[in-house]
């Protein structure tokens, strides 16, 4: 029966505070099934987890708050381990540059204009 109790307080919930994405960083943040912040607990990544080309990241240890900032490398899926936990999430891959919209609408308006002379082009006489 004390044992059964000692599990259930060891157990720890592994959350984030923000949604991952590709080069931002992000919080993860572990708790013990009461809510209490763990402190000290080693929190890993693996990304591509259980398949061929698995990759593990070691992130650190919580802080007495129970948080430790995080900088995704990889899109894609990847579960954190921290302390007897794991969660399984998928982390949003790069957008695209700002830049790369402006190009793309310059782009387009100069391919209509190109098409538009092509088409009223005036005639030989």
């Amino acid at each position: 029966m004390i044992l059964a109790l000692l599990t259930g307080l060891s157990a720890a919930t592994v959350s984030l505070e923000t949604e991952a994405s590709v080069e931002v960083e992000t919080v993860v943040v572990v708790t013990r099934a009461d809510g209490a912040p763990m402190g000290g607990a080693t929190v890993r990544v693996y990304y591509r987890p259980d398949l061929v080309g698995q990759r593990e990241q070691a992130i650190g240890i919580t802080d007495a708050r129970g948080r430790i900032a995080w900088t995704p490398t990889h899109s894609g899926i990847a579960r954190i381990q921290a302390a007897d936990q794991a969660r399984s999430l998928r982390v949003a891959p790069r957008g695209a540059p700002e830049g790369t919209l402006g190009l793309l609408i310059t782009v387009a308006a100069m391919s209509l204009l190109l098409a538009g002379y092509g088409a009223w082009r005036p005639r030989a006489r």
